[in-house]
């Protein structure tokens, strides 16, 4: 039987990924969403294939050569490539310096906001599940463009989730702030983001003084038409987008 080992046992075959349970964890510990995870998969194969990696002692220690840059994955600290016929072997300890780095903190304080996008995904697919998600119109919920919707949102990475978080978390603190009974906002992908065809509106609306005569549901009702009514507007204004996810909550009392 051949030894555990991090490289490449069969060259000509399909890439295969192993990982023990301490180093699986640890993976989607610090890659947390599926596109940052299949990504460092993508990135792993083809940096052990290369002919540039010599071998490491843990898979520790080959994400942190992976994470040590923003940006640019398995090269040198200062982001260049290595010479071509360089043969590299992590040093043990290199996640244990990675931690430890200026820059990898200062990702970690970047990230803060980025889970309160996570936190909207957990919260609608609990409705889902639960099936307390509003129709259109009276309508039947479809659960399958709901389905779609998540996938959309859950495919989003977690530098694409700090700005949306923070575009969620800013649109709460404007509407608390100015006592607003609206707050629409739009997020359009950035240059970086995964899919450029995407498209956000996130809307905070307060109930009404006097309850209106359908009560908490005519409400909703109202909310999610005036959610549809934004994202048409914003695939009329932006035709390059092809899906737009609405985001809809009632205002902080």
């Amino acid at each position: 039987m051949l030894p555990f080992r991090i490289g490449d046992v069969s060259p000509g075959d399909t890439f295969v990924h192993v990982f023990d349970p301490v180093a699986f964890d640890l993976v989607l510990a610090e890659l947390d969403t599926i596109s940052d995870f299949t990504r460092y998969l993508a990135k792993r194969a083809g940096f052990v294939r290369s002919g540039t990696f010599a071998g490491a002692d843990g898979e520790e220690d080959l994400l942190g050569l992976y994470l040590q840059n923003i940006g640019a994955h398995f090269v040198r600290p200062d982001g260049t490539r290595w010479p071509a016929g360089d043969q590299v072997r992590v040093s043990p300890g290199h996640w244990q310096w990675v931690q430890q780095q200026a820059g990898f903190r200062a990702k970690k304080t970047a990230d803060r906001p980025s889970y309160a996008w996570d936190q909207l995904i957990e919260l609608f697919v609990e409705h889902v599940i639960a099936g307390t998600t509003e129709g259109i119109g009276g309508a039947e919920v479809d659960v399958s463009n709901a389905e779609q919707a998540l996938r959309l949102m859950a495919q989003e990475d977690r530098i694409n989730r700090r700005m949306l978080g923070e575009a969620f978390l800013e649109s709460i603190q404007i509407v608390i702030s100015r006592r607003a009974t609206r707050f629409a906002r739009r997020v359009i992908a950035g240059p970086t983001a995964i899919n450029r065809t995407l498209g956000y509106i996130i809307l905070i609306l307060a109930q009404p003084d006097e309850e209106l005569p359908g009560g908490y549901g005519q409400y909703r009702q109202v909310l999610a038409q005036i959610l549809q009514a934004y994202c048409f507007a914003l695939m009329e204004e932006v035709p390059e987008l092809e899906n737009v996810v609405g985001v809809a909550l009632d205002a902080p009392p």
